[in-house]
C-alpha cells in the first residue's frame, strides 16, 4: 500500500462504472480515522468500494459494483482492466503523478513494476480495536 499525501486525495472520485451505478457517482477518497477524524491517506478505487473498516461499502472484488476497479481475473481480463474506468481516475492520475512507473491498479502495465523515487515514504498503519 502507497500512503499518498492526504491533501492531495482526490476530493471524490465517480466510481459508478461508467454510469451504471448511480448510487457510486460521488465516492470520497480521503481516509479518514473515524475516531479521530485525522486524515490519513488515500483510498485506492478497490479499496474505497471493498474495504468496509471505515469506508460503509462492502462490496467484494468481484462484484459488479467493483470488478472494473478491482479487475479480479477472472471475470475481468487484463486488457478489460486497462481500458476500463480505473485506468482514469483521479486516484490513477495521482499515483502516477506521485510515483511515476508505480502500479496504480492491477493490470496497470503501461507503467510495469518499478519503485518510487528516492525520498518518497511508505507508510502502512494498522488499526485495531482497543
Amino acid at each position: 500500500m502507497i500512503t499518498l499525501p492526504a491533501s492531495q486525495c482526490p476530493g471524490a472520485e465517480n466510481l459508478s462504472t461508467n454510469g451504471l451505478f448511480q448510487t457510486l457517482v460521488t465516492e470520497p477518497m480521503a481516509l479518514v480515522n473515524p475516531q479521530t477524524m485525522a486524515l490519513g491517506g488515500c483510498y485506492s478505487d478497490c479499496a474505497r468500494l471493498t474495504f468496509s473498516q471505515w469506508s460503509g461499502l462492502s462490496y467484494t472484488p468481484s462484484s459488479p459494483q467493483a470488478q472494473m476497479y478491482c479487475c479480479p481475473t477472472p471475470p475481468i481480463q487484463p486488457a478489460a482492466c486497462r481500458l476500463g474506468p480505473v485506468a482514469s481516475t483521479g486516484y490513477t492520475a495521482l499515483v502516477h503523478r506521485t510515483c511515476p512507473q508505480v502500479y496504480a491498479y492491477s493490470y496497470d502495465d503501461g507503467t510495469g513494476l518499478f519503485s518510487c523515487p528516492s525520498g518518497v515514504r511508505y507508510e502502512v498503519t494498522f488499526y485495531g480495536p482497543r
